[in-house]
């Protein structure tokens, strides 16, 4: 956000189709507290990862509701850019171009490999720039993630609302009580 919003325009590398999860703060805390209520009781939790993810998304999804919010702001034209691995390194990553590609852009795709968890075993093809997980074992919990697709769509204007605040206070940290409101899964 704070990179489009400098330059008017919201792009990706390449065609931006790379994929990942995302999950609403609030329900990764809930998710949080749940796993230490349940330690604190005794409760034993299996070990392994517990994963938070509660929606997928494209760089190029997440591109669009940037420029979609920059647009409603008045700020740049809107649609989406296409960077080359090179240029977006050095716009997102301080220059670091293995991070970008492995990242944000959907170069390389590994053979299909085979891992085992819990007794089952999974292929997949692993994308360079793609985290697409399953949120089983945190649901198995009882987890009941409630902020969806829409809160992730409506989230672009409120982050680019106080990224502008933040500006205004002479780059003053606000207190995120509403913002940020979105992270990996």
């Amino acid at each position: 956000m704070r990179a489009a919003l400098r330059t008017g325009r919201a792009d990706v590398i390449g065609d931006g189709m790379g994929e990942w999860d995302h999950v609403h703060i609030d329900d990764l805390v809930v998710l949080y507290e749940l796993m230490v209520a349940k330690i604190v009781a005794g409760v034993e939790i299996p070990s392994g990862f517990y994963f938070s993810a509660n929606g997928r998304c494209r760089w190029r999804d997440v591109a669009g509701g940037v420029a979609g919010a920059l647009q409603a702001a008045g700020i740049g034209e809107g649609g989406v850019g296409s960077v080359s691995l090179e240029e977006g390194a050095e716009r997102w990553t301080g220059g670091d171009v293995l991070q970008a590609e492995l990242v944000y852009a959907s170069k390389y795709v590994l053979p299909p490999f085979t891992v085992r968890i819990d007794g089952k075993e999974y292929t997949d093809k692993l994308v360079g720039c793609s985290a697409r997980t399953q949120s089983d074992r945190s649901r198995s919990l009882g987890w009941d993630p409630k902020r969806g697709e829409r809160d992730f769509r409506e989230h672009f204007s409120i982050e680019l609302e106080a990224i502008r605040e933040e500006q205004r206070l002479g780059g003053r940290k606000l207190q995120r009580d509403k913002h940020l409101n979105f992270a990996g899964g």
